[in-house]
């Protein structure tokens, strides 16, 4: 399998990028300020101990500074997480983030296991999940709603999977990179806090609009961030990346932000179901800021000279040729994309 991911731009002429998902809002004024003024601060060395942001991100997941650990973007505590654990066995689902198979690749004889999301039940996880968390399980990756389909998982589910993970021993990976941009708003960071060999991932790159930043974190009990630690290497959060976490927690306390964010997504995620579907596109339900299609026709390529980019999702485990992901924007972006797909639609009816 082919890695590939959303925004990838270069050496293409694009114009609107919907094949990464980001707040359609942009990032927001305080933290781009915040950077400006870290411009003075890149003769020094970031803070090794990572204290200062770890206590802002405890206030902002009432958890205790011990619960949290900070990582170069998610992906690399992905990592860390798969070394830490060395699994000879790991389950995935799928379709899901090519990431987590990515990380498990460098785990020399361990073998993946996928559970299969059925198109038919809506890309839900089902409850038969659990048949599949067994005692020869090391490893247990579930996204929060998920990536490409864009499905939460049934928050009583979720209690029955971790009840098995812990029946089992199985280190359980929770991410929620794209949960506060969700209909979902609450998850399980305060429950990772107090149980060992759960940890969740999240990062600011979706919420704040800073994918080139790589400002990411990890909620987890005091033993396993102390684990955790030890995969990583120091100074591996940048000036700016602290800047951006510090600034984000102030921006983000009062919740009244996301709110308007989440208000804007779900206004704009209709918008888009309903005009792609009068193209004769199939839209899948999400509950987050992008959206999973299938079309037969064709429309990458010509969406691509048209100067749009969008996620060919052909390369995700269980999709095929005709399956799309596209983020929510603006409205001015989205109502960009429908015209473009209308004449891609057209021209080749």
């Amino acid at each position: 399998m082919i890695y590939e991911h959303g925004g990838n731009i270069y050496g293409q002429k694009i114009e609107s990028d919907f094949s990464v998902s980001i707040n359609p809002l942009g990032c927001p004024d305080i933290v781009k300020n915040a950077f400006y003024k870290t411009l003075d601060e890149i003769t020094l060395y970031p803070e090794i101990t990572q204290d200062s942001v770890r206590k802002s991100l405890a206030d902002l997941y009432n958890v205790t500074p011990d619960n949290i650990v900070c990582g170069n973007g998610a992906s690399e505590l992905l990592m860390a997480a798969v070394h830490m654990v060395n699994p000879k066995q790991a389950l995935l689902t799928a379709p899901s983030f090519y990431g987590y198979e990515h990380a498990l690749k460098s785990i020399q004889n361990c073998e993946i296991r996928t559970y299969k999301l059925k198109q038919e039940n809506g890309f839900l996880l089902g409850e038969d999940i659990l048949e599949y968390l067994t005692e020869d399980t090391d490893l247990f990756f579930v996204t929060d709603p998920n990536n490409p389909t864009g499905r939460f998982v049934d928050p009583v589910l979720m209690d029955k999977i971790l009840e098995r993970c812990r029946e089992k021993h199985i280190t359980t990976v929770i991410d929620e990179c794209f949960l506060k941009l969700s209909d979902k708003s609450t998850g399980m960071s305060e429950y990772a806090a107090s149980h060992d060999a759960i940890i969740v991932l999240d990062a600011f790159t979706k919420t704040l609009a800073i994918p080139g930043v790589r400002a990411g974190f990890a909620v987890a009990s005091k033993d396993t961030v102390s684990r955790l630690r030890d995969q990583l290497p120091e100074w591996n959060l940048s000036v700016f990346a602290e800047a951006a976490i510090l600034s984000g927690c102030r921006f983000l306390s009062d919740g009244t932000y996301l709110e308007k964010c989440r208000e804007y997504i779900v206004v704009e995620r209709k918008y888009l179901k309903t005009e792609l579907e009068k193209l004769g596109i199939t839209v899948f339900e999400s509950d987050t800021l992008f959206m999973l299609l299938y079309t037969e026709k064709d429309i990458f390529e010509p969406l691509l000279k048209q100067g749009i980019l969008i996620r060919d999702c052909s390369n995700f485990r269980s999709l095929s040729k005709g399956y799309y992901r596209i983020a929510i924007k603006t409205h001015e972006e989205n109502e960009k994309l429908v015209c473009s797909l209308d004449r891609v639609i057209q021209k080749s009816c």
